[in-house]
This record gives C-alpha cells, structure tokens and sequence, in this order.
C-alpha cells in the first residue's frame, strides 16, 4: 500500500498556480461555507477544517477541486513563507477530490478519491485537466447538434454523455457517447490507466475478502 503522506506550503502553491493557469479560482470562504456535496466533501469538512477549494466554470458546468488542504495554515505559512510546513489534514483521514457539477450544485461526476500519495499534486492535476477539458469541450450530439448532459449508470456507477432531444432524432431515442469520448491522445491514455489501477485494487480486494471467507469456514468446519 502507498505511503501516506501530507502536503507542505511547497506543494500547495504548485498545485495553487497550476490551477490557477488552467483558469480555476479560488472560492471564496463565504461561499464554501454554504456548500454541500456528497462522497467525502461534508460541511463538517469544509466548517470546521476550513478546506481550501478552487473551481472553473464553463459551458453550464462547474469542476471544483478540493485540496485537503487547511485555510488557515496555507495563509499562516504564506505570511512567514514556511515552504516546508504542512498545510493538510493527516494523510489518513482526508483526500483530494475532484467533481463535476451543474450550476445549481448537483455532483454528476467525481473523478475518484486522491489519496495523498508522493504523487498527490501530480495526480490532483492531471484530474482537474481531464475534468476542465470535458467541460470546456462540453460533446455535441452527432444528431442534432446539441449539448449532451453529462450522465451515470445506475449499476457501475460509470458516467457517458447523454442527449435526451429525442424529438430532433429521427428514431425519438436518446444519443449516447462514450465519457471519453473528444479527450486528446494523452488524457485517455491517463484515465485508461486510472482505470486500470482501480480494477486491479478492487480485483485484490474480492480476493483478500473471498480468501477470508474460506479460511473463516474452514475454521468453523474444524470447530
């Protein structure tokens, strides 16, 4: 298992200025104090943590990145220009998220928990590219040209893009696309592999949980 480690006033002004060149924002305290999104980002986290988030939005979508990292230490170390001091929640307890969202604030995309790794920032990066890429080059529907809405299957979980202008089709059906579908060469190669990663975690997992099953029997049928 990677090792856990927290991010220092150093990396977070790397992953501050990218963000910042990619065109993302910070958003302000006032209004993080009123955001509510599912999976990992509570209020709890944002009141009392006082996590620094930024946010990019375009085409009737916004990408919010939240950093895990603290407010309140980022602004001390940027004042005594502390490079080396930690700025984030215990490696353990807290990750980067990125998501996709509407204007009104409804998640439709998460883009996977961040662990905070040697590779965070990297990895928080390349997520909040993928993700403002999708955005700005919101797909088109190949029918009738209009805007696809980003959509999520109810079995995986997985996202695709949807057009629901059923009266502009010549069937009356909705048009799908594949999620990847317009990103460039080097942005599906990072999320075939980001994908490839996570079937490899959760096929060790089934079989660390199916190997405990069977020794846990084998241990009742000796008993």
């Amino acid at each position: 298992m990677p090792i856990a480690v927290p991010v220092t006033f150093g990396g977070y002004l790397e992953l501050e200025r990218k963000l910042k060149a990619l065109g993302f924002v910070e958003i302000p305290w006032r209004e993080t104090a009123v955001i509510m999104e599912p999976r990992g980002v509570t209020p709890q986290r944002i009141l009392i943590h006082g996590e620094i988030g930024f946010e990019l939005v375009a085409n009737g979508y916004k990408v919010r990145v939240w950093t895990s990292c603290i407010r309140k230490e980022v602004e001390r170390c940027r004042r005594d220009n502390l490079l080396d001091e930690v700025v984030s929640r215990a490696p353990r307890r807290d990750a980067g998220w990125v998501l996709i969202a509407d204007l009104v604030g409804r998640a439709h995309y998460f883009a996977g928990r961040t662990s905070r790794t040697k590779h965070f920032v990297r990895t928080l990066l390349q997520r909040a590219w993928i993700a403002q890429y999708k955005i700005r080059h919101r797909v088109t529907c190949s029918v009738c040209g209009a805007a696809m809405e980003i959509c999520s299957r109810s079995d995986t979980g997985g996202n695709f893009w949807g057009c629901f202008q059923k009266e502009s089709h010549p069937d009356k059906k909705p048009i799908w696309e594949q999620w990847d579908f317009g990103l460039p060469p080097k942005a599906t190669k990072i999320a075939e592999a980001w994908r490839k990663e996570r079937a490899r975690y959760y096929a060790k997992k089934r079989r660390a949980a199916e190997q405990k099953k069977a020794t846990d029997g084998a241990v009742c049928v000796g008993t």
